[in-house]
């Protein structure tokens, strides 16, 4: 198997084993013992173990993810300008044997795969950034909120990994020759995957800004964790719409490559995965804690689900 061939398969197994892992545990696959591995702040049990670790630590997540991913952007914006930075691509693709066809097909358009990647290394970029300022200035963290250290290592490891895989496959089918054009040329496609990235990230602003106003300031820092039931907008429908939006927005990017990136389509499967079975604890958790209030509502609205309005 070529060089290329073997990371590329490699990162998108690593997408696909943490989905499988997380799903697994959430089935009791495992054992029960290790069901608790997948909760996290209000649905954590056990948290005074001491491989539990701060949930405020998520913002970690976010500060390595924005690092790289303006590393890669700003490297991709210097290909047009710098010949050492061209050189540096050029480098590393000569040491990748590839095979073009095995990634993104017949594409090998240099306009159309630098447009992918500036338009990628700019959405992951955003959304790192943009959820690194709800951590430190938005959402409210409890003292007593806590995640398992093996969650806050997948984190850094998925924020180290994802920006680098979201390009990933466009830099291996770059042309090798002189007729290289670093051009940026948007089609309708793209202007469908900013439209979904876009929407999806304001709505997931606004519901982390509905959650965050849930807590009064007086126990925003306090060690006993205070909860009420979101009831605004999404929230009325279903438990978890902040990550509903998560989902959408990595399958803006799939919608970004025309369905032809196989690592996006990774990605976006372990992501819909782990936030599956996030919000079915939430979702569980709040019936537990507010199953009165709760089936009023249902009766009023419907079934109160917990990720897809009226579905699931």
């Amino acid at each position: 198997m070529e060089i290329a061939a073997a990371v590329t398969l490699a990162v998108r197994l690593f997408y696909v084993a943490v989905g499988i892992a997380v799903l697994g545990l959430r089935l009791n696959l495992f054992g029960r013992q290790l069901r608790s591995l997948t909760e996290y702040g209000k649905t954590a049990t056990h948290t005074t173990h001491w491989l539990y670790v701060s949930k405020r630590l998520f913002t970690h997540f976010y500060v390595v993810g924005s690092t790289v991913s303006s590393m890669l952007l700003l490297w991709i914006l210097a290909l047009p300008l710098s010949d050492s930075a061209t050189s540096v691509l050029s480098s590393l693709l000569l040491l990748l044997p590839r095979s073009d066809t095995i990634i993104l097909g017949e594409m090998t358009d240099s306009t159309k795969v630098y447009t992918q990647l500036v338009l990628a290394s700019c959405m992951m970029l955003f959304q790192t950034l943009r959820r690194l300022f709800e951590c430190l200035f938005v959402q409210s963290f409890s003292a007593s909120a806590k995640m398992h250290v093996l969650h806050y290592l997948n984190g850094i490891l998925f924020y180290s990994i994802t920006p680098v895989a979201m390009i990933m496959d466009g830099i291996l089918v770059l042309p090798l020759n002189n007729n290289v054009s670093f051009k940026v040329a948007l089609d309708s496609h793209h202007f469908v995957a900013l439209a979904l990235f876009l929407y999806a990230s304001v709505e997931q602003f606004k519901t982390h800004r509905q959650l965050a106003q849930l807590r009064s300031p007086s126990t925003k820092n306090t060690s006993q964790a205070v909860y009420k039931l979101p009831n605004q907008g999404w929230f009325r429908f279903i438990a978890c719409p902040h990550y509903l939006f998560e989902i959408a927005i990595y399958a803006s990017f799939v919608v970004l490559y025309q369905g032809a990136n196989w690592t996006s389509w990774a990605v976006f499967a372990c992501v819909l995965v782990e936030l599956g079975v996030a919000a079915d604890q939430n979702r569980e958790w709040y019936l537990v804690k507010f199953g009165d209030v709760l089936k009023g509502r249902r009766r009023r609205q419907g079934e109160w689900k917990r990720l897809i309005p009226y579905l699931w």
